[in-house]
């Protein structure tokens, strides 16, 4: 991956998801929340999959296991895969069912 970048062939979103970690609050999580629920009205997302490919910051699938669901959160770059990482570990360290891919 850091050969790819380095060569100019792939861009590293990650670094950008790891300044936009600062700046999640209570406040950027309702926005998800709702924007979700606005493209989902009156679903149940209770106990289904949310598959969030190119997961960058994880702040979606946070939204997902927040609202009941089981997340598998997949990124190529290993920084959003930290990212993600990190918000599972600081909002919700004990779920088993938000998975982590590379």
């Amino acid at each position: 991956f850091n050969k790819e970048v380095n060569d100019g062939k792939r861009f590293g979103f990650g670094k950008n998801w790891e300044s936009f970690l600062k700046t999640i609050n209570d406040k950027s999580i309702e926005i998800a929340t709702q924007s979700i629920k606005d493209k989902f009205p009156n679903y149940e997302f209770k106990n289904k999959i949310f598959i969030d490919f190119g997961c960058g910051s994880g702040l979606f699938s946070l939204v997902a296991i927040q609202l009941g669901c089981i997340v598998y959160s997949i990124d190529y770059d290993p920084s959003s895969v930290a990212c993600t990482q990190y918000l599972k570990e600081k909002y919700c360290p004990n779920t088993q069912n938000w998975i982590i891919i590379q």
